[in-house]
């Protein structure tokens, strides 16, 4: 720098990273095509319906696992095939409010669920 005869003068971080960022109104003027937003916003609708869907089954299976009412070996899902007849009998043992949850939550995924096919990414 002293070859070439400059001058160093410090600055602040942050002014120094402004200085290098364009305008809030040039990185507004892009913006994604309708289908590319809808796709967007499709993508997050879908994880977000799984995200609840996820914490429903949490909760009934940790309302099913407070009791004691699950075996130990009993590692299998229990929203699937023969795991649902497993669950159905963890419900009925289980005492009455919390049979009362499980049945409401059970709802609450078996719909997810059935709609999710309007979800799919194709």
């Amino acid at each position: 720098m002293a070859a070439a005869k400059l001058i160093p003068h410090l600055a602040q971080p942050f002014a120094a990273k402004r200085m290098l960022e364009p305008p809030v109104d040039a990185r507004a003027r892009w913006r994604p095509c309708t289908e590319l937003r809808d796709w967007r916003n499709l993508m997050c609708t879908r994880l977000t319906l799984r995200e609840y869907q996820t914490c429903i089954k949490h909760r009934i299976v940790s309302g099913i696992n407070r009791y004691g009412l699950r075996a130990p070996d009993d590692a299998g899902d229990l929203f699937r095939g023969k795991g649902r007849v497993r669950l159905s009998i963890y419900k009925g043992r289980s005492p009455p409010h919390t049979q009362e949850g499980v049945i409401r939550e059970w709802t609450w995924v078996d719909e997810l669920e059935s709609r999710s096919s309007i979800w799919r990414l194709t």
